[in-house]
């Protein structure tokens, strides 16, 4: 079921785009979709791969931002003020949308995605190198299929869970308020999400978990702070039979999707992790 709705939503998708129609005479950009956890690094990658492109050429395309906008704009329409008490994007949309049914709920978010695409087409098909950034799964099989004859390279950013509860604190330390910081819980969510066992020896091991490690992770997101986010019941023991530390104490992991190129985040200055993705692409 949850496979149908998802074929659903790119079917629907797919509609709209080959609906709209850009005239153009500037030759064709191309699309870069850099995918990770959340708070994986790859919104400073992003920013300064943009600077040593160039920003006249590039566009960057920031999938938490565009809703945020969105979900900023219907509140104005709904008479809503957020300023008071401002939570990050997917909390607000449930606050700005209680007054919908789950039909008209379910349409605004399909629209609000459907206009994101649609932005990063008309942009390509301008001439634009346009920087994808995003941690949806769902949105990488979209691009894959249904950006026509635009070049297409998606790319894993990929930040081994140690460096991420760094990533974490400094994000978190220099947030604008409280609502604007993230957990280590988010980020483990979508690692498991994102990452399992490797299986055969032809999977690509892009890491090795041990269990020891994995329990330090589950000690840090124990004290985080109640709000930051609800810890579901059972979710640890279910991190960890996913990547089946029940049975052995450490594991190699490979990435569910596949990858054009990966870039393992390292100690390096993001400044040299921009440029090597840059030579990489060749840009």
């Amino acid at each position: 079921m949850i496979k149908l709705k998802i074929v659903k939503l790119l079917v629907i998708i797919c509609i709209h785009l080959i609906s709209f129609q850009t005239i153009t005479n500037t030759e064709i950009g191309q699309i870069i979709v850099t995918h990770g956890i959340s708070s994986g690094g790859k919104t400073s990658i992003v920013e300064e791969l943009s600077l040593q492109i160039g920003k006249p050429k590039t566009e960057i395309m920031n999938c938490d931002k565009y809703m945020r906008s969105a979900i900023d704009q219907k509140a104005l329409e709904c008479g809503y003020n957020l300023d008071e008490n401002k939570q990050n994007w997917w909390q607000d949309f449930f606050k700005v949308t209680k007054h919908l049914t789950e039909k008209e709920r379910k349409d605004f978010s399909l629209q609000t995605k459907i206009t994101f695409f649609k932005s990063i087409k008309e942009s390509a098909l301008n001439g634009k190198i346009v920087l994808v950034d995003t941690i949806d799964r769902q949105d990488i099989a979209f691009f894959r299929k249904y950006m026509g004859d635009i070049k297409v390279t998606v790319v894993l950013i990929y930040t081994p869970l140690n460096n991420i509860i760094k990533f974490l604190e400094s994000r978190n330390n220099s947030a604008a308020n409280e609502n604007n910081k993230r957990s280590l819980l988010m980020s483990l969510t979508h690692y498991q999400y994102n990452f399992k066992p490797v299986e055969n020896d032809s999977d690509y091991s892009i890491d090795t978990l041990d269990r020891d490690t994995v329990q330090h992770y589950f000690n840090y997101v124990n004290q985080e702070p109640f709000w930051y986010q609800q810890k579901p019941e059972n979710f640890e023991q279910e991190f960890i039979q996913h990547f089946k530390l029940d049975q052995m104490s450490s594991i190699k992991i490979t990435s569910v999707l596949q990858y054009d190129i990966i870039l393992h985040q390292s100690e390096l200055p993001v400044f040299q992790r921009a440029q090597f993705l840059k030579n990489v692409l060749l840009l």
